[in-house]
């Protein structure tokens, strides 16, 4: 009696399958059946509106991809098998799958299948500019500067929209001036190619461009209040904006991270440690970052690279090495854990072994963050610097503050004392490490020269 009852295309769905499921895919697919919007909750906004279009088409296959979806635990590789391996049931799928699969893919940061399935949606005919657009941006992303010139000469026809073309072309030849034009658009063709545009303007000056970024980040937010990973990156740049303001609205900035960044997910964890580590709140980054006894954290939490470095950095402030080196040994990323063991050893005063700690993490780095950490713990020790070119070609605080320290290290005392004298306004760690400096030197530095900058 239970399936006539239901609509007309989820009754054909739920009957198709009942030959072939067992018991329990059969009672969640009659769920999904009986209630498909609180399902689509459970997966990426953009893959929800895919899946909800392609309902209304073939909806045996969209209760089928909803139902692998949902239930799956490692959704790339979910998105990369059903794409390079596609069962009998998706053999000859409609457009819209590979528009779905594509945006479970970026969600993820996996642009190299993203790329693959948006660029089949448009060649298939499918809205051709909009996904002929994110198989270019998916292309830049994944670093594949060719293919993304390549699909964005694709975009160059009379049916594709100005604003679509102009954008992509803008963004993948990192055109400043063009894509301050387009990121303040109120209504984006698209959030998250939108959020990718932001995040090529913030790296182009980090300094200075957070402002801004936080704003047009709030407003995606508020207009696209479902997509997590909006929320997520928001979330993680108040924390970057609350470590550089200890005033009032520095904590209020915290606290509202921490609210924003409320969930099970490891990148939800990290953030709220990160936060907690604003105002010293160890024993709430253990309770969040470690595993029974003393924390809450799954397995999966308690492996995350971003949460365990913040959990370390704590442990190793506390003096705990012991339990920083168990945290140590759940992370499953090889270079992270590299990382936090050179660390580790420089807080046991081993200092030859935490170099070849980071020195032997340092051509495995991919991560911006890495490899600000390993320059900066390098610069220490006064030694050389690995890709130095690299970090002298950079005019953020970050890279002048490691180069300072650097040559503190080096017993170049002017050139570092002069360097933080010019960002000590723009990085507390500068302004510290300027008084630091101040303080310890024999004999003693005057705190301001009449001719250095105000």
């Amino acid at each position: 009696m239970l399936i006539p009852s239901l609509d007309p295309a989820h009754a054909v769905a739920v009957s198709s399958h009942s030959t072939q499921l067992a018991i329990g895919d059969l009672r969640r697919s009659i769920n999904l059946a009986l209630d498909p919007q609180n399902q689509y909750q459970r997966v990426p906004p953009a893959v929800a509106e895919a899946l909800s279009r392609l309902r209304g088409l073939q909806p045996d296959t969209a209760l089928r991809i909803l139902d692998v979806i949902s239930e799956s635990s490692a959704p790339v590789e979910t998105a990369r098998s059903l794409t390079a391996n596609p069962p009998i049931w998706l053999r000859d799928p409609h457009p819209l799958v590979f528009a779905l699969l594509g945006e479970l893919a970026s969600t993820h940061g996996d642009w190299h299948t993203a790329g693959l399935n948006f660029q089949a949606a448009a060649e298939s005919g499918f809205e051709r500019a909009r996904y002929m657009a994110k198989a270019a941006i998916a292309a830049d992303q994944e670093g594949d500067r060719s293919r993304a010139t390549e699909l964005q000469e694709k975009l160059e026809s009379p049916g594709t929209p100005s604003e679509i073309y102009e954008f992509t072309k803008a963004l993948i030849s990192n055109d400043l001036q063009e894509l301050v034009r387009f990121i303040d658009i109120q209504d984006p063709w698209d959030p998250i190619v939108l959020s990718v545009a932001v995040e090529a303007f913030l790296a182009l000056d980090p300094d200075q461009n957070l402002g801004r970024a936080l704003r047009i980040y709030e407003r995606l937010v508020r207009k696209y209040p479902n997509y997590s990973a909006l929320k997520m990156r928001l979330a993680d740049l108040m924390v970057e904006s609350a470590i550089h303001r200890r005033d009032t609205d520095g904590w209020e900035m915290r606290r509202e991270a921490t609210s924003l960044a409320k969930g099970d997910s490891s990148k939800a964890v990290a953030i709220a440690c990160r936060a907690a580590a604003i105002d010293n709140r160890w024993d709430e980054i253990f309770l969040l970052g470690l595993r029974a006894p003393e924390g809450q954290a799954t397995q999966g939490e308690a492996s995350d690279g971003a949460v365990v470095r913040v959990v370390v950095e704590a442990l190793l402030i506390c003096g705990r090495l012991e339990a920083a080196e168990v945290a140590i040994s759940e992370v499953t990323d090889s270079v992270v854990q590299r990382i936090l063991n050179g660390a580790l050893a420089a807080a046991r005063g081993n200092d030859n072994l935490a170099k070849q700690y980071y020195l032997d993490a340092w051509p495995l780095i991919q991560d911006e963050q890495d490899r600000l950490f390993v320059w900066s713990a390098l610069a220490a020790y006064g030694g050389e610097l690995p890709g130095r070119e690299l970090l002298e070609s950079r005019a953020d605080a970050a890279a002048n503050f490691i180069l300072a320290r650097h040559e503190l290290a080096r017993g170049d005392t002017g050139a570092g004392i002069s360097r933080l004298r010019q960002w000590r306004n723009q990085s507390p760690e500068a302004s510290y490490l300027l008084a630091s400096t101040y303080a310890s030197a024999d004999p003693p530095v005057p705190a301001r020269a009449a001719s250095d900058p105000p």
